[in-house]
């Protein structure tokens, strides 16, 4: 048996004389991932965002007409440094500014607490 390989095998270059990638191909590869893993989470994070805001817009409106039902509206802002820590606050909206009416936290839903009514007395 001949250990000889046949003449088209023996310019080929082996497997461990090659490089695996060169530092272009490398970067390309990076870029490509992290666009991919931008094109995954931007999505997630905007509808995550969009949905905390109508909720905190539905909530406001249901704190607004029980407390404030003499209110011209309501609006809910996100806020860092608001009452009761970071997130969602409700405010009434009139002709004079507005009124704080309660915290809705981070992910905003209807407090446990709701405020009493207020009358015009």
């Amino acid at each position: 048996m001949n250990d000889e390989l046949p003449p088209e095998l023996r310019e080929a270059v082996s497997e461990e004389d090659r490089r695996p990638f060169g530092a272009r191909r490398k970067r390309l590869v990076r870029l490509v991932v992290y666009v991919a893993l931008a094109a995954l989470v931007v999505p997630v994070a905007g509808g995550t965002v969009l949905q905390a805001e109508r909720n905190a817009q539905r909530a406001c409106a249901i704190i607004g007409s029980i407390s404030a039902p003499q209110a011209e509206g309501t609006r809910a802002a996100f806020e860092l440094f608001g009452r009761g820590g970071p997130g969602w606050q409700c405010y009434s909206a009139g002709s004079y500014g507005g009124d704080h009416l309660a915290p809705l936290g981070l992910i905003p839903g209807l407090p446990t607490d709701l405020p009493e009514p207020r009358t015009n007395a």
